[in-house]
């Protein structure tokens, strides 16, 4: 996301995180949450993206949809991650961004593969998928006692 960028207040507002900004210019209607930038990123994007954690909460709290992909399929975690915010990264995914976990964007990438972090890595990452050979063993386990 470059930021020569001319936004409208809220998105410019969540891209710095200034979270009373983004308050009044929605009171004002100068913006909307679902407001789109020309590379369809939301105000969500611009504050996951900036590490913004009570700006994203903020956004979340009014409705943000958490796994909205831009232009190029990234996600407000595709964003996070890609810039090292762990915190940022755990509140999406508690706030309903686990889909986004298994997203890939235009170039095949999921937020894990953008991560470099340790901690945002652990964030981001899928959970673990069961085999059909694990169900069996448990059916099994479950069988003997």
């Amino acid at each position: 996301m470059s930021d020569d960028i001319i936004l409208n207040p809220v998105l410019e507002a969540a891209k710095r995180g200034y979270t009373e900004q983004i308050k009044e210019a929605l009171e004002q209607k100068q913006g909307k949450i679902t407001d789109l930038d020309p590379q369809k990123n939301t105000p969500l994007h611009w504050a996951a993206g900036g590490g913004h954690y009570e700006a994203v909460e903020f956004l979340i709290s009014l409705g943000s949809d958490v796994n909205q992909a831009n232009a190029s399929g990234d996600t407000p975690l595709h964003r996070s991650a890609w810039k090292g915010h762990a915190k940022v990264s755990e509140l999406l995914v508690q706030k309903g961004a686990g889909p986004s976990r298994l997203a890939k964007n235009r170039d095949g990438k999921m937020p894990i593969d953008l991560a470099k972090a340790t901690e945002v890595k652990r964030a981001v990452a899928p959970p673990p998928q069961e085999t059909p050979e694990d169900e069996a063993f448990d059916q099994e386990e479950e069988d003997s006692d």
